[in-house]
């Protein structure tokens, strides 16, 4: 993936834990942006979203909301009416804010296969609700669960990637179908005026005037992403054989332990 610029804009992530933020303070610390947790799963509402969400706006950041993901817990439409619930109870999604995003980094007891299908569903569903081209649902994950969920981020690899890599003094490997970020996590342990505790620190693909423009389309070879569409196939496959075997040594194991007790 690509470096980062001292040009691109800057920003940072918050949720409850980093309490009362004085969002003028931020500002003033030239962070141009904020992406601001929703919801958790189906039950658990971030206390703080609502002051964020219009404060952060009155100081001048442009603000995106997203949504941590369980995806084992519920069906993914119905994470997606909890989440827009949340926001429109604190005035709702504009056409000046940034895309929402899908927060997943697990998978619980789903496969890759059903991990897939639960995502996709999700990044429409959210899409179909805010009906805005320039605001599709981006992805946040990391380079290992990506590399351990191929199936589901093969068919989100046409969506901008938020991408979370600790290490600034570096750029962000290419992880999957993914060869730029639109968003990058750089640091989970920042110190930002305004903002009583540590807090994860973000980089804009572009300066603050491109803030208010589409997300950038990813960038995938084509000979990259179609090896990458084999090989999650031919992983599917394997998963489903590997079923087959244990199923089969189990049945084995059974006959063997009948015999000896014969």
């Amino acid at each position: 993936m690509q470096a980062g610029s001292a040009s691109n804009a800057a920003g940072v992530d918050v949720s409850e834990w980093q309490g009362l933020v004085q969002w003028p303070q931020v500002r003033a610390a030239q962070r141009y942006f904020a992406m601001i947790r929703s919801s958790y799963g189906d039950t658990v509402t971030d206390s703080m979203f609502h002051t964020n969400w219009i404060e952060a706006q009155k100081a001048g950041l442009v603000v995106g909301a997203y949504h941590f993901a369980i995806p084992d817990a519920s069906p993914p439409n119905t994470q997606v009416a909890f989440m827009l619930n949340i926001i429109d109870h604190a005035g709702g999604y504009q056409g000046g804010n940034l895309a929402p995003a899908l927060d997943l980094e697990e998978a619980g007891t789903l496969s890759d296969a059903s991990l897939k299908d639960w995502a996709v569903t999700f990044c429409d569903g959210l899409d179909a609700a805010i009906k805005n081209p320039r605001q599709r649902t981006m992805v946040y994950s990391y380079p290992s669960f990506i590399a351990s969920h191929p199936v589901t981020f093969a068919a989100l690899g046409d969506r901008a990637i938020w991408i979370a890599y600790y290490n600034p003094s570096e750029f962000p490997p290419n992880a999957g179908p993914w060869a730029s970020w639109t968003m990058w996590q750089y640091a989970d342990n920042g110190r930002v005026n305004g903002i009583p505790t540590a807090v994860n620190l973000d980089e804009w693909h572009s300066d603050a005037a491109g803030l208010n423009q589409p997300s950038t389309t990813p960038v995938v070879s084509s000979t990259v992403k179609s090896l990458q569409e084999e090989i999650a196939k031919l992983q599917e496959t394997l998963s489903g054989k590997e079923n087959m075997i244990q199923t089969l040594q189990t049945a084995i194991d059974k006959v063997k332990a009948a015999i000896k007790g014969v």
